[in-house]
């Protein structure tokens, strides 16, 4: 399976800006292959980033791989979106600027250092303002972070307080928090994934990482009835491309990329 010049896609150079440890940056493929998550769960996520949503990626020890975690799923997103990296010295011309439309807002990492796309404070509150108070499907922009955090009630506090001027009701802008861990022997696992829900105003679990049986489990009607899936079919079809892209030995997060561009007509 060829290559066609999606080496030039502007989501892959932004991907690629994201590694801090050299070699490639891993896929979704390179991710069910090593067990991170399962295939079902990766199906899942994926059905959810096509569709338009913010998430971000977290882990309270660095090294644990949600940047790769993150940059794998941005890898899916559709031919015509774009990426735009915040860092503290654009992040207020493009508060000014709002054409938000398809662009996901890239923040590489939730933190006082000061490294590239690292964002804090009131940087990290007009980070929030990007986009607008908005409810699923929105296409008015998307965020995509990283933070050290391994549960929601870690999270929220870096997000909301004095400094960042974020206020609570601004949670709903996160679709999806996704939390890793690494084990001992270099395995890692998303552990959880917790899901913004309207009605109960919070983030609610939706899969969890079972350590005993070592799978990921859908935690049973978590929306009360207003389960938050795409259509069937779509699932099916998500899930048969990975399993050829398994078959096939494709990895590469340019090749999955553009196989997922051509065979779902994104």
């Amino acid at each position: 399976m060829g290559v066609f010049g999606i080496h030039n896609d502007g989501i892959i150079g932004e991907i690629n800006a994201m590694n801090q440890r050299g070699g490639r940056m891993l896929s979704i493929i390179d991710l069910i292959e090593a067990n991170t998550l399962s295939i079902e769960l990766a199906t899942y996520l994926t059905s959810r980033v096509i569709k338009g949503c913010s998430v971000s990626s977290g882990s309270q020890i660095g090294g644990t791989g949600k940047t790769t975690l993150l940059a794998a799923l941005l890898g899916l997103l559709p031919a015509n979106h774009r990426i735009v990296a915040v860092t503290h010295d654009n992040v207020t011309a493009l508060l000014d600027k709002k054409e938000h439309e398809r662009t996901v807002y890239l923040c590489h990492e939730i933190s006082p250092a000061n490294f590239y796309s690292y964002l804090w404070g009131s940087d990290l509150g007009k980070y929030f303002s990007l986009i607008d108070d908005r409810g699923e499907n929105a296409t008015n922009g998307h965020l995509a972070f990283t933070i050290h955090a391994d549960t929601p009630e870690e999270v929220y506090p870096q997000i909301i307080n004095n400094q960042t001027g974020v206020k609570e009701k601004e949670l709903s802008k996160i679709d999806m928090l996704i939390f890793i861990k690494s084990f001992y022997g270099g395995k890692r696992r998303v552990t959880y994934l917790y899901e913004w829900d309207n009605k109960s105003g919070k983030h609610v679990l939706t899969w969890k990482w079972d350590r005993k049986s070592d799978t990921h489990i859908r935690v049973e009607d978590p929306f009360n009835g207003d389960l938050r899936e795409t259509t069937i079919e779509k699932n099916a079809l998500i899930t048969s491309l990975f399993n050829r892209l398994l078959s096939d030995g494709v990895r590469r997060i340019e090749e999955v990329r553009e196989f997922f561009l051509k065979s779902l007509s994104l």
